[in-house]
């Protein structure tokens, strides 16, 4: 049961959406408003089919509007509040989603009180409300979600270990410094890249899908000695980078940047490493 339990929370706990850009949100916002204006039309539930108006349509339109601004409201405002600009792990995605379909419900509610005034049963009437607006918000969302899942694993192929890509094996990792008795072990996979300021070098690794800092006081020459000599390669006189965590490399001879495993990262590689950077990567370089 417990190991039945460890894995739904590893599997909950997996980067599963790219960073949503304002664009990206508007158009969803776009779309839901779409949907669920052409839903309502269509089914007329809620008792509309029994609503004789001449504006009967612009009236059930309104639901979309409404539906719209809530979408695109919650997305713009309080999305980057919460995750910024970094990927959702699913449990997240999950939760956001959810809170989107409340806040549609409760907008579309209060939209239902100012055209027809109803005063008794809200309550009851509500609960109704959000229960059609979960089992229907479910198709859109699910879709969405699969779309998602499904461009998140595209951009994400180039990560996963195949014949043309190089494989390491996994050890612990143990990097002391020199001066003080400051010590951190981790598996050599989880650790995405170094950087380094001065004499102190910045650790980041992976644990339980988040993207976590540990600050060491040691140079980064000191910390390269204490890799292993496969699996980490310096690109830049600041940065040493897992090449099991390089998605792609942007930019030309002139410039060009490592995009790093499920992160916005961009590390700097130094001209004069370019040639060798791509010869450790092998034809994951060349996509």
């Amino acid at each position: 049961m417990k190991s039945l339990l460890s894995q739904v929370r590893q599997f909950l706990s997996n980067t599963y959406q790219k960073p949503v850009s304002p664009q990206e949100i508007l158009r969803i916002a776009v779309g839901v408003g779409l949907f669920v204006s052409l839903f309502l039309i269509v089914f007329q539930p809620f008792g509309f089919s029994k609503v004789q108006s001449p504006f009967k349509f612009w009236y059930i339109g309104g639901f979309g509007l409404v539906s719209f601004l809530v979408v695109s409201s919650t997305g713009l405002l309080l999305y980057p509040f919460l995750f910024g600009k970094r990927s959702l792990m699913l449990w997240e995605s999950i939760l956001w989603d959810s809170f989107t379909l409340l806040m549609v419900a409760i907008g579309n509610y209060g939209y239902m009180l100012f055209l027809f005034g109803f005063r008794q049963g809200s309550m009851s009437f509500f609960a109704v409300m959000l229960f059609f607006t979960f089992l229907v918000g479910l198709f859109p969302i699910t879709f969405l979600a699969l779309y998602q899942y499904i461009d998140y694993l595209k951009n994400d192929q180039k990560l996963s270990p195949g014949e043309d890509t190089p494989v390491y094996p996994s050890t612990i990792l143990c990097l002391k410094s020199g001066q003080t008795k400051d010590y951190f072990e981790i598996q050599s996979e989880k650790l995405s890249y170094l950087e380094a300021s001065d004499n102190y070098v910045t650790l980041y690794y992976w644990e339980e899908g988040q993207l976590q800092q540990k600050l060491m006081r040691i140079t980064l020459q000191k910390a390269l000695d204490q890799l292993p000599s496969h699996g980490f390669f310096q690109c830049h006189r600041s940065f040493v980078i897992n090449l099991l965590g390089v998605a792609s490399l942007e930019g030309n001879a002139q410039k060009m940047q490592v995009r790093l495993k499920g992160q916005d990262t961009r590390i700097p590689v130094s001209r004069r490493r370019i040639a060798e950077l791509k010869n450790a990567l092998g034809p994951m370089a060349n996509p």
